[in-house]
């Protein structure tokens, strides 16, 4: 029994011991935009969510007790505070932003404590400089551009709030899929505690024109080409315009078969592509290797297509032409046979059809009658001599 009661007042003492552990004062609010300076939470005005948010002291020592950031809903929460104790509660914004409510508070335990603050406007006009003076005028239109300071995106034409104090770099929208471009890519300011700041934006259409070349062949070669043989296809194109712009190109009545593609050249669909887009003032020289495979060509037309962001605003000097004469390999004909000296050729033998003898001689251009009669005389003399070779027995 004795144990027991022992046991039970150690219990108590260790439940007491947490209780005490566990006892403080709670401290909480939260940390807003007021947008409107009134003090009081609006719809609408943002929670400083995930940053800072109070410091801590002991108002009677000077002692730190501690510092509190705010939650992803703008909240902080100050917990084990000392009970009784007067605190020193101050805003741990003030560094960046302007306050609207008080920034510092002495009170003695907790309860809930809210504070607004304010930080800065960067807005302006953002507009297609149709005249290109850098001002708005009548009839100008009006863009809304996402221009971005930080980690804040702009709304409208154009605005960004609750900027924090500090040099800052705002980085224009890209509207190139507009066929426009920014009069500066960035612009640096500097935006102080809850303070508004314009910079207006204009953007201008830029004047774009591709240029191609002169067509060349190489490598050099007198007279005519003949099919088999492989040519180089080189023409430069220059970007007369003022912006950046992907350029892209066919070649027309090839009648040649494609070998390769130069460096910075790749096929694509029916044509070509340079491989990067093309800077204002640069010049690329595009090559393509064929061989030429069918005698009936008679060169190559390029035609050079408007830049694919920017277009061409003169597509007067966007094709170019180059000749080109091919002649056919000589015909595959079997050379004559010439017996030489000495090899011996195995003889015709020609059957003549019956009763061909003469028509064979007249076919030769003989005459019949000349053989006719000497073969009579050669007979005449054999019977004459055999009737004289009969006589001379019949003597004897």
């Amino acid at each position: 029994m004795k144990k027991l009661v022992a046991v039970t007042a150690v219990l108590m003492l260790l439940g007491g011991g947490t209780a005490l552990a566990q006892d403080g004062e709670v401290l909480e609010g939260l940390i807003w935009f007021d947008r409107n300076g009134n003090g009081v939470v609006d719809a609408g005005e943002p929670a400083l969510a995930s940053g800072k948010g109070v410091r801590v002291f002991n108002a009677a020592t000077k002692e730190h007790i501690g510092e509190y950031g705010t939650d992803a809903n703008g909240r902080y929460r100050a917990t084990g505070l000392p009970s009784g104790t007067p605190l020193a509660i101050y805003n741990a914004n003030t560094d960046r932003y302007a306050t609207t409510t008080p920034s510092s508070v002495f009170r003695t335990g907790g309860g809930t404590l809210d504070f607004g603050i304010r930080g800065g406007v960067v807005t302006g006009s953002a507009f297609v400089d149709a005249d290109r003076d850098g001002v708005r005028d009548a009839g100008e239109r009006e863009l809304q551009p996402a221009h971005r300071l930080g980690g804040l995106t702009a709304t409208g034409s154009y605005r960004i709030e609750d900027v924090p104090e500090d040099d800052h770099e705002l980085v224009l929208a890209d509207l190139r899929a507009q066929g426009l471009l920014p009069s500066a890519v960035t612009t640096r300011l500097f935006v102080g505690k809850g303070a508004q700041v314009r910079v207006d934006t204009p953007y201008f259409a830029p004047r774009a024109d591709l240029v191609l070349g002169e067509l060349k062949l190489g490598p050099d070669k007198p007279g005519a080409r003949a099919t088999g043989d492989e040519v180089e296809l080189s023409f430069a194109i220059t970007n007369s315009g003022e912006a950046a712009d992907g350029v892209r190109f066919t070649v027309d009545r090839p009648k040649a078969k494609l070998l390769s593609t130069g460096e910075g050249v790749v096929a694509e669909g029916d044509g070509f592509a340079l491989t990067a887009p093309l800077e204002p003032g640069a010049t690329a020289t595009a090559k393509l290797r064929y061989a030429l495979t069918d005698p009936t060509i008679t060169g190559f037309r390029v035609v050079l297509a408007p830049g694919t962001t920017f277009g061409d605003g003169d597509q007067g000097d966007n094709t170019a032409e180059v000749a080109l004469s091919v002649t056919a390999p000589p015909s595959s004909t079997p050379p004559s046979t010439t017996s030489a000296p000495g090899s011996s050729t195995a003889p015709t033998t020609t059957t003549p059809p019956v009763g061909g003898a003469p028509k064979q001689l007249a076919r030769t251009g003989a005459a019949p009658f000349w053989p006719l009669l000497t073969g009579l005389a050669l007979l005449a003399a054999g019977l004459a001599l055999h009737h004289a070779a009969r006589a001379r027995r019949r003597r004897a």
